[in-house]
């Protein structure tokens, strides 16, 4: 039977009254409220998985605005301090320190000029060819969402009943 056939025979049980339906032949009413019922239970799970990916397209787009917000902090924080690495730098070729001056001297004029770590922060900024991982700063978000998937996203995937063409498929064993 086509999904029309059964979209047209489950809406007959909700056209003719409960009286009328008591009236028609045995098979004739089994088979509208057969069609009924499988067409809501249909329109049910088609919801539930329209709730599913709604949530989760949320998520990812929370997911991906605090990346990039994240992306524009660092950048701009590494901008702010790109210039004060510049001088420390210059710490090693300027000729006005004397070359037997202590290297903790050297080291308590550079943290003078830049905090230790955010020298650090940069220093590893510069070595990484200034990359700054947007992908990453997103599954840190992600993980930080874990209760909300669990309290939201986990009552939903229960409600659905998921299958595969192959009986072994490795998504139904993920899933």
């Amino acid at each position: 039977m086509s999904a029309d056939s059964i979209q047209y025979y489950a809406s007959l049980v909700m056209y003719y009254s409960v009286y009328r339906l008591k009236r028609l032949d045995v098979w004739l009413r089994s088979l509208y409220l057969l069609c009924f019922v499988s067409h809501r239970y249909q329109r049910f799970h088609d919801h539930v998985l329209d709730s599913l990916i709604h949530h989760v397209r949320q998520y990812m787009d929370a997911a991906q605005d605090a990346a990039k917000d994240r992306v524009y902090t660092a950048r701009m924080e590494g901008n702010e301090h790109l210039a004060k690495a510049g001088h420390v730098l210059k710490l090693f070729t300027d000729e006005r320190i004397a070359p037997q001056t202590p290297f903790q001297d050297v080291q308590a004029t550079a943290f003078g000029i830049l905090e230790r770590q955010k020298l650090e922060r940069i220093a590893d900024h510069i070595t990484t060819h200034g990359y700054v991982d947007e992908t990453a700063f997103q599954w840190e978000h992600i993980d930080g969402l874990a209760l909300q998937f669990k309290r939201h996203l986990r009552p939903v995937l229960l409600a659905v009943d998921f299958a595969a063409a192959a009986s072994h498929d490795p998504l139904l064993e993920a899933i």
